[in-house]
């Protein structure tokens, strides 16, 4: 409770401030003209129902909406027309009950004459006015606040789009430059392949692998979202062939999965960057000891796990680049984060997916 009042306070010090300098000034004006002041509890009396009468027109006024038309701005009018009966009313009773002024009498009710109700009006008239002026300035205030975010927001909005479309402009012109490359590296390496064949037909069945792979990622641009898992799996088995080739059968990785698997859509080099990574981490010479590439659904999920020795001079295995950009495009793809877990524990390299069927 004390924070509260502490609180309020603090919020309105200008507020009682203000009131504060005004009742001192008036009071001792109005008590030097007439060569007398009053008793405290007749400015308790008064300056609590002018205060009241203040705060009551201004909500009052920031809460009418006219929408226009002759009918809608009668309101003002008619409040105005209201609070000073009102007010006039209030001010009888609390006189008659708290002050001296204008007591009932023979005449008159509660003391209401022309005098008083003269002295009422105009009281009641000048508090309305600056009470209907503060009110109308906060209101200017507010809707300037309101106009200046709307600016800000516009502004933020337009910087964003702009940045957005430059962003794109950039990104398709550096794919579309990006196919140049490709498409005459792919030529060169077609050409390649049938002049090596003649030769060494183990380099051209290389080196024509290689070129499928490399096609396989080309094509995986950043507009395509999803891919049949069953096209991951035909390109691990064509990289596994080069891998073997490359050590001469000394390369030893086991591909287990479910026919169910392959309809599924997946993110594209998923599994080209878990083998990719085993080969250049792992080490899978052991024939006794093959690295592993599980996959296999479990309930609504697809799962996908690898498992490899550690190479002997590594001394710790940690989340490598590979594995952490596509832990990022994992997360940028299916909306959620730790999908791709890695553990290395006796000896042994573990990554582990978990992706939502259907996310």
């Amino acid at each position: 409770m004390k924070d509260k009042v502490i609180n309020f306070f603090a919020k309105y010090k200008y507020h009682f401030l203000a009131w504060s300098l005004y009742i001192i000034y008036e009071s001792v004006v109005t008590g030097l003209f007439a060569g007398v002041f009053g008793p405290l509890i007749n400015y308790v009396v008064h300056y609590s129902l002018n205060i009241a009468l203040f705060y009551i027109n201004a909500k009052l006024i920031s809460r009418i909406r006219v929408k226009g038309g002759s009918i809608e701005y009668l309101k003002y009018p008619l409040l105005i027309v209201v609070e000073i009966f009102l007010y006039t009313i209030a001010l009888a009773l609390l006189n008659n009950f708290f002050t001296d002024y204008n007591q009932h009498a023979e005449g008159n009710f509660l003391g209401i004459d022309y005098k008083f109700l003269l002295g009422a009006t105009y009281r009641s008239l000048f508090f309305i006015m600056v009470s209907s002026g503060y009110a109308f300035l906060r209101m200017f205030i507010n809707e300037r606040k309101k106009s200046d975010l709307l600016q800000i927001k516009n502004l933020e909005d337009i910087i964003a789009r702009r940045t957005a479309e430059a962003n794109l402009i950039s990104i398709q012109n550096a794919y579309l430059r990006a196919q140049v490359n490709p498409h005459l590296f792919f030529n060169v390496l077609s050409f390649v392949h049938r002049r090596i064949r003649k030769v060494d037909e183990l380099a051209g069945d290389m080196l024509i692998s290689l070129c499928d792979v490399m096609r396989y990622a080309a094509d995986s641009t950043p507009t395509t979202n999803l891919i049949k898992l069953e096209d991951e799996i035909e390109q691990i088995k064509t990289l596994s062939h080069i891998f073997k080739m490359l050590h001469g059968g000394n390369f030893n990785l086991t591909i287990l999965y479910d026919q169910q698997v392959k309809d599924v859509m997946i993110l594209p080099l998923l599994l080209v960057t878990l083998v990719e990574n085993m080969y250049k981490h792992g080490n899978l010479t052991n024939a006794e000891d093959p690295g592993k590439l599980h996959i296999y659904i479990d309930g609504e999920f697809l799962k996908i796990e690898t498992s490899n020795a550690v190479l002997e001079h590594t001394s710790s295995f940690s989340l490598g680049t590979g594995l952490k950009n596509l832990s990022e495009r994992m997360e940028s793809t299916y909306g959620q984060k730790d999908l791709l877990s890695s553990d290395n524990r006796d000896g042994k390299f573990t990554v582990k997916a978990s992706i939502l069927i259907g996310a």
